[in-house]
């Protein structure tokens, strides 16, 4: 009911956990000091925020304001340049996109999320962001977004990270490494070719940064996985914490699925993840795995 799911491996102080936002922009009596950051993600990883909310900064130079409570600054999608509500005035919006918490499960091998927005169905030719989160206790996060629509869009993933060191690796994972030497790796699979680049403390247009307090705003770098492409698009996104970020990524074979076809994962010999439009599946060596499913609400 807050608009938030969370998915998290325990409560330790090192451990991971992620934040999924499903609820509307801004509280239901005012919008005012809402953001424009449908479906976003935050994340730490050993007890360490790793994709983080860009924060407020301040309210009186209306370039940072309406970056900072804007699309771009926060880890979902953006579809042609356009936020997903346009600003009227420091504490108006033009309009107040609605999301809609498909579906939320939870197991002891795996957490699933499905959510969707209608804040792009304001473009000529309107667009559906749907995201499906799925925690592969305690290991890992897949994400899936599929965009809808019917013509040539500009699609970015973006993910906004705290000021740490991240490097985009030639084998397409980008790597993010804490003071502690441990990090995540995190890479984008799409079905039309992305374009991935990491951006730090841009000014034209504003973007890379984040504000750690009031009225004082840091660069950070983000990632931006970008397609130009006609729709309907498919990204899967894979988020590993890992305690050595410095070794080789793990070897993943990945089928996106077509249309509602499912999507497979597989990590070496370890694991298998399969999603499908109702569940999510991981099956182990052993047989040890978890398996969920559930019919979507209206």
């Amino acid at each position: 009911d807050g608009g938030y799911a969370v998915m998290r491996s325990g409560w330790a102080e090192d451990a991971h956990h992620l934040v999924f936002d499903v609820g509307p922009l801004g509280c239901p009596v005012s919008a005012g000091h809402g953001h424009a950051d449908l479906l976003s993600i935050q994340a730490s990883v050993f007890g360490v925020p790793y994709l983080t909310d860009p924060g407020t900064y301040g309210y009186m130079e209306p370039a940072w304001r309406n970056f900072f409570r804007g699309t771009a600054a926060h880890s979902t999608i953006v579809v042609d340049g356009a936020g997903q509500a346009a600003p009227a005035g420091p504490f108006v919006w033009c309009s107040r996109p609605r999301a809609r918490l498909r579906t939320w499960l939870s197991t002891d091998a795996v957490d699933f999320a499905d959510a969707e927005h209608d804040a792009y169905g304001r473009l000529a030719d309107p667009v559906t962001h749907r995201r499906r989160v799925v925690f592969v206790k305690p290991r890992f996060w897949v994400i899936v977004d599929d965009l809808d629509g019917a013509a040539e869009h500009r699609v970015e993933a973006r993910f906004q990270f705290a000021p740490i060191e991240v490097v985009l690796e030639a084998t397409g994972w980008a790597r993010a490494r804490g003071t502690d030497g441990r990090g995540l790796r995190l890479q984008a699979f799409a079905t039309a070719p992305l374009k991935t680049e990491v951006l730090d403390g841009d000014l034209a247009p504003i973007q890379g940064w984040i504000a750690p307090d009031y009225g004082r705003r840091q660069s950070a770098p983000v990632l931006v996985c970008s397609a130009v492409t006609r729709l309907p698009l498919r990204i899967v996104t894979l988020i590993l914490p890992t305690e050595h970020p410095l070794a080789s990524p793990p070897a993943v074979s990945l089928r996106l699925g077509e249309g509602s076809g499912p999507i497979s994962l597989v990590f070496g010999d370890e694991e298998m993840v399969v999603i499908r439009e109702r569940d999510a599946a991981v099956e182990r060596p052993g047989g040890g795995g978890g398996r969920m499913s559930a019919r979507y609400g209206p």
